[in-house]
């Protein structure tokens, strides 16, 4: 798998005129803001060359340079974003053969991003992803050499981590602590979270206990508490477990928040067994229902299940059945582990190793797991089959994410219709939230368009996931997007005139007039005269594809009479998804006698 950037002009020269190819900010020069690091986190994501870092390289971007706006980012220091000074920049090329973690990253770093690291020079931390990297590789060194000194997961260790081994600022572990506050605080007050489909799982046996299933109530009723919970917004739906699965309500029970939060409050423990995979199994087939309260999987609506639990499931083998049948029907899970958890099983439950939380339920950790669910709320990206169309409504700067599946060797065509207002589409191969920053092709719409993506228009050239966001461009648009495998792609109209549109003929002699239509899918012509239809008999037409999105559509004219004066009209229609758009061009037949023109000229 590689996914360097190369732009495809050539290839994006056969695109529709409303698409564009190629946009990566993340490999250009001093860039800079959330979105620019936001992507170069996903992008490090998707390679796989890292282990999850407990949000660290996303807090010291945050810590050293407020993500790049900081005036000083570039004024004067090459470490870009991530700020990794040249002395700890050159000890990542001077390690890269001494530790085993950076020697194995080398390659990988070639390979799938297209970076030569040792070619690399510090000027070249002016491109946020170069600097990205950077960091990571510093942060290698750090847990690998003699040094050993781990990430850590809490903020407050983090923060000692950057204050003491990694800034070259006089920052203290209380700033970063500061800074991680402040980002979190933004990141909810610009992610609203306006719709979601949420299950919690709670492990209810006798391993747990009842003290721990307490705090498991607890925790469940204030992450419930930060969010809109209603009808039209937040649905929530809980179940117990043990011996025996309970649900205890769902999502479609209860109709406040203030319902939720009584029912929460109301569970009672139950002790037992650890049957994991009967619960999993439950909110799948049962309350990720139409019938139950799940929203249609038309409206692309995330679902999302957090299992509360030890890990220590009565049947490990059945769990990890269960938890592969929750991911392979697109509900994101996230696991929390209880008192001394099983790391194995929590990390089989999870979509992500990212979405796993050990530690004991205090403050810090239930703001952990709320933001962390907020923000994958905001950018959840359903799983859409093809030609399945997912119509929704988005306002202004709100976005719409989705992903569909790419065979490599067919392509894929996505189309955006919009039938009020206007929006824009963006496409990548690599990241799960493409954005006007990131992404492999764009198109924009007020009414419809499509574009076809082979692998050669990709970043990823072995993707098997297309993500797609569509964000909303007026005040309200609703939208409809769907994807089918090869090219099937639609477009309007374009006609062709093969006749000139003014013909002078003599009376009683024959005349023809020739039009030419493109566009898919293949379109119908109609002949007119002066507005209706065409019945005289002396009048014959004749329509013939050229290939498979063109025909040329011929008027024959015998015995030209006056009655047959007037404007012909060649009209074209195909059938798009916002309607039939017709087209057409007008030619204008003056027939005139012999004598009027021999006259004339003899005149002159």
């Amino acid at each position: 798998m590689a996914f360097g950037r190369n732009l495809l002009v050539l290839v994006c020269l056969f695109l529709p005129p409303f698409v564009e190819c190629s946009v990566d900010t993340t490999r250009e020069l001093e860039t800079n803001g959330t979105i620019v690091v936001q992507d170069c986190i996903a992008v490090l994501d998707h390679s796989g060359i890292f282990e999850y870092d407990d949000q660290m390289l996303r807090r010291i971007a945050y810590a050293e340079t407020q993500d790049g706006n900081d005036p000083s980012t570039y004024s004067s220091f090459n470490g870009g974003i991530w700020g990794l000074n040249e002395t700890k920049y050159n000890e990542t090329k001077m390690n890269a053969h001494n530790i085993i973690q950076l020697k194995e990253a080398m390659p990988k770093i070639s390979g799938i991003l297209g970076i030569n690291w040792l070619n690399t020079t510090w000027d070249d931390l002016r491109k946020p992803l170069y600097s990205a990297i950077a960091s990571r590789l510093y942060m290698l060194i750090l847990a690998n050499s003699t040094i050993n000194i781990p990430l850590g997961s809490k903020v407050s260790d983090q923060g000692v981590y950057w204050s003491r081994h990694y800034t070259s600022s006089n920052g203290t572990a209380s700033d970063f602590v500061d800074g991680v506050t402040e980002l979190e605080k933004m990141y909810l007050e610009n992610c609203h979270v306006s719709h979601l489909d949420l299950v919690f799982i709670l492990d209810s046996s006798g391993s747990v206990g009842y003290n721990n299933f307490q705090v498991v109530k607890a925790f469940t009723f204030n992450i419930t508490n930060s969010f809109e919970v209603d009808p039209d917004h937040i649905r929530v739906g809980v179940i117990t477990y043990a011996t025996n699965t309970i649900i205890q309500f769902y999502l479609s029970t209860y109709k406040t928040k203030s319902q939720v939060l009584q029912a929460i409050s109301n569970l009672t423990y139950t002790a037992g067994a650890t049957y994991t995979h009967t619960a999993l199994d439950t909110a799948r087939t049962v309350l990720f229902t139409e019938s139950k309260g799940a929203r249609p999987a038309s409206q692309g609506v995330p679902r999302i299940v957090v299992v509360l639990t030890d890990g220590a499931s009565t049947s490990r083998s059945s769990t990890l059945t269960s938890a592969a049948a929750i991911h392979a029907a697109g509900i994101i899970a996230y696991s929390v582990g209880i008192a001394n958890a099983l790391e194995a099983e929590l990390q089989a439950i999870a979509t992500k190793p990212s979405y796993v939380y050990l530690a004991t339920f205090d403050e810090k950790l239930l703001e952990s797991v709320t933001i962390s669910i907020s923000k994958q709320a905001c950018i959840a990206s359903p799983t859409v089959q093809p030609n399945y169309i997912i119509s929704d409504q988005v306002d202004r700067a709100e976005t719409k994410y989705l992903n569909f599946p790419f065979v490599s060797n067919l392509g894929i065509t996505i189309f955006l219709n919009v039938t009020n207002g206007s929006a824009v589409l963006y496409a990548s191969s690599v990241i799960s939230a493409p954005n006007k920053g990131f992404y492999d092709f764009t198109m924009m719409a007020n009414d419809f368009a499509n574009g076809y993506l082979m692998p050669v228009n990709l970043s990823n050239q072995s993707a098997d996931t297309i993500y797609v966001a569509v964000e909303g461009i007026d005040e309200s648009n609703s939208i409809h997007v769907h994807a089918s495998p090869g090219d099937a792609t639609l477009e309007p109209i374009m006609m062709e005139e093969l006749s000139k549109d003014k013909i002078v003929q003599f009376y009683g002699e024959t005349v023809m007039m020739t039009c030419r239509a493109t566009g898919k899918p293949l379109p119908v012509v109609t002949w007119f005269r002066n507005g209706g239809i065409i019945t005289q008999s002396n009048i014959d037409v004749t329509t013939t594809p050229v290939d498979s999105s063109t025909v040329e559509s011929v008027i024959t004219i015998s015995n030209i009479a006056p009655t047959d004066d007037g404007y012909y009209e060649c009209v074209g229609n195909n059938r798009l998804p916002n309607g039939t758009i017709p087209a057409r061009r007008s030619f204008l037949l003056e027939g005139v006698s012999q004598k009027i023109i021999h006259r004339i000229s003899c005149e002159l």
